[in-house]
């Protein structure tokens, strides 16, 4: 930058210091900026701010980190005693944290279609692994039911 010759040649790799942007460069104004989850560089669709997951059955899409477009679904994951769902995206397996022990807890995995592709139940312990081997790439729906209350979870399989 202002140094003849130097590294800050446009389209050279930089680092804009913005762990949201990904495959930063040098503009042609020698400025470093990376790319938004939208794919634009300089862009402002960064984690926080709203997007179209293209479901119709979502509300209120925000890029999630790792550039994850997600809505809500109306469906309170703190009333089933989601606390959190891991890894994700994933590749095989789905880790499930539960608030509390105890109880049966009904489960399925729906395709955004709202077919059901896994389900079964849980008895007892706080943390349920869903083996997601046999599953196709893309997005899910994870409902969890404990006691009458109900709770949903976006999940990514690779």
């Amino acid at each position: 930058m202002g140094v003849p010759n130097g590294p800050a040649v446009p389209g050279s790799p930089c680092d804009d210091g913005n762990a949201d942007t990904s495959d930063d460069l040098y503009s042609a104004a020698c400025v470093c900026w990376g790319q938004d989850c939208a794919g634009t560089y300089g862009g402002n669709a960064l984690p926080g701010t709203p997007c179209d997951d293209g479901n119709p059955n979502t509300s209120s899409d925000t890029w999630q980190t790792g550039c994850i477009c997600e809505g809500g679904t109306g469906v309170d994951e703190r009333a089933a005693g989601i606390v959190r769902v891991s890894p994700n995206p994933t590749r095989d397996i789905i880790a499930v944290e539960l608030a509390r022990s105890g109880g049966s807890v009904a489960w399925e995995l729906r395709d955004l279609a709202g077919q059901v592709v896994l389900g079964g139940s849980h008895q007892g312990e706080t943390r349920m692994v869903i083996d997601a081997v046999s599953i196709a790439s893309g997005t899910y729906l994870l409902t969890i039911e404990r006691n009458g209350m109900r709770g949903q979870h976006r999940v990514v399989k690779q």
